[in-house]
């Protein structure tokens, strides 16, 4: 038992991290893009010396290495419903932080995504 909490945990933190990376890219994808005239080439180049683009790639990578470890202490059929907190948490961080509209239909959908987790958890 105190193995599966863990892992959740683990889980948990690697949600964060993904849900992280994601709008960090956003953010930084955006900021870089500045001029449209300016070449793919430099374009590329300003995101590949970002440091905010190195630590979203950082985070997404130890968020996978996280998804390994729980699959030696889950069943598959746990951990990816526990990922899916992820489509919960992102749209979540993109209204909160880069005030990005969520319609209704839309929140509807990650509603049932996180009562789909919370229905999974009580089963595993």
């Amino acid at each position: 038992m105190y193995a599966a909490a863990k892992s959740i945990w683990l889980i948990l933190i690697a949600v964060l991290l993904v849900a992280f990376a994601n709008v960090a890219l956003k953010i930084r994808v955006t900021a870089l893009s500045g001029d449209s005239a300016a070449s793919w080439f430099s374009y590329i180049l300003s995101l590949a010396l970002d440091p905010w683009v190195w630590s979203a790639v950082i985070a997404a990578a130890v968020a996978g290495f996280i998804y390994v470890i729980s699959l030696r202490q889950l069943e598959l059929s746990v951990v990816e419903p526990l990922f899916a907190l992820v489509f919960v948490l992102v749209p979540l961080a993109a209204v909160l932080i880069l005030g990005e509209h969520l319609p209704p239909l839309r929140i509807a959908g990650l509603v049932l995504i996180f009562l789909g987790v919370i229905l999974v958890g009580q089963t595993g």
